[in-house]
């Protein structure tokens, strides 16, 4: 499998997981939205903590995606998709607050 298509069908699976937190934490109460948050964060770390397992299931099974030494792809996006994240949590803030002041 090509680990370019590998990596676009895991960051849709990222954004679709970052669509639904977007639009589920913009009307939560502020002490849940931050508990979610972390969670969303969290969840973003076992997400890639799963597929760092898979590829190795998958590897140990003869079929091999070749994400570079030490899976170097597989980080880079791990950490592309943290910033996206925050990225994502600085749009809900704003978002939040234009609601909170409007």
């Amino acid at each position: 499998m090509n680990e370019y298509l590998a990596s676009a069908i895991i960051y849709v699976i990222f954004l679709l997981f970052s669509y639904v937190f977007y639009i589920g934490s913009i009307r939560l109460k502020t002490p849940i939205f931050f508990v979610v948050g972390l969670i969303y964060f969290f969840g973003i770390y076992s997400y890639f903590e799963l597929l760092n397992h898979l590829h190795h299931y998958l590897r140990d099974h003869k079929i091999y995606i070749e994400f570079g030494h030490a899976d170097l792809l597989l980080i880079m996006l791990m950490l592309f998709c943290y910033l996206n994240g925050f990225i994502v949590l600085m749009v809900i803030l704003n978002k939040r607050w234009k609601i909170k002041n409007a």
